[in-house]
């Protein structure tokens, strides 16, 4: 709560919009699916107005920290396509062009990790730079998940 006190006031409405998304995210995917949630996510962020390039970036990173410390207090752990999901639906609000890539790995004989993230010109706003080395990403669902 000390954390949420100290946020600018933009970035507090921010957190309170991600929390609120959260559960309903997820709620969405699960009924729905990814694909048809995203469709609809698309058309209601279509009016946002763009974002200088340059400004990109920072501003993404910015919404991603704050995505992330609203994911942890609701207790998303280890819910990487929930919190992806709204992170890419907020910067399509703020005009920032992004996109929600999923890829997946095989750590072992027996088992296959998937894992989601989002990237503002090419590159990981909230995850590791490598994550697509470490994990595979689907290319089919590059076009439908992309927000320009």
């Amino acid at each position: 709560m000390r954390g949420f006190a100290r946020l600018a006031p933009d970035d507090r409405l921010l957190a309170l919009r991600a929390l609120a998304l959260l559960p309903l995210i997820s709620l969405s995917i699960s009924l729905l699916g990814l694909l048809r949630v995203v469709a609809v996510l698309k058309r209601l962020s279509a009016a946002s107005s763009p974002t200088l390039e340059a400004e990109e970036f920072v501003a993404a990173r910015r919404v991603a920290r704050i995505v992330g410390k609203a994911a942890r207090h609701a207790g998303s752990h280890g819910s990487c396509l929930r919190a992806s999901v709204v992170l890419w639906h907020l910067l399509a609000a703020r005009g920032i062009s992004s996109e929600l890539r999923i890829g997946v790995r095989k750590p072992s004989e027996s088992s296959l990790d998937a894992h989601a993230w989002v990237e503002v010109q090419g590159q990981p706003v909230n995850d590791d730079p490598d994550v697509s080395v470490r994990y595979l990403p689907l290319p089919g669902l590059s076009e439908a998940l992309k927000i320009s």
